[in-house]
């Protein structure tokens, strides 16, 4: 069999190329407690992208008198690339790339915050989120 009949061959014709993308932001406990909000922040996604990694670093533990969690997912599921990351320790965790890729009817991360307490008590906590992503068909240049 030579390679031009070879069953995982790459086609020669595609020779679009991307950078992987970014989006990174700072998150504090303010922000989940806006009303607006309600304990969740949405990252939108273009249609076609997938999640290929990112991080969680919380740089200042939330002071929530209980539990405190923070789980990375979408509207699909609540924790598609992270369940319960601590948001009471300091700590930085890496997300789960799954192969997931957004649609129009999906196309929002979201970072869902869960406090034991209702109301909430917490005043203090601060997390960086970095999510890292591709989109489907975009070409920046070409290779070849």
């Amino acid at each position: 069999m030579n390679a031009s009949t070879s069953v995982n061959a790459i086609p020669s014709n595609i020779v679009g190329r991307q950078y992987k993308k970014s989006a990174f932001f700072k998150a504090t406990v303010a922000n989940f407690q806006d009303p607006a909000n309600n304990n969740v922040l949405s990252l939108q996604m273009p249609p076609g992208s997938m999640v290929t990694g990112g991080s969680v670093n919380v740089t200042q533990a939330s002071n929530e008198t209980s539990t405190d969690t923070l789980s990375i997912g979408d509207s699909g599921s609540a924790a598609r690339y992270h369940a319960a990351i601590d948001f009471k320790t300091a700590a930085y965790t890496l997300l789960t790339a799954t192969g997931f890729i957004y649609t129009p009817a999906n196309s929002a991360v979201t970072i869902t915050r869960t406090p034991a307490d209702s109301p909430d008590a917490a005043t203090n906590g601060v997390v960086y989120i970095l999510v890292d992503y591709v989109t489907l068909d975009e070409a920046q240049f070409t290779q070849g």
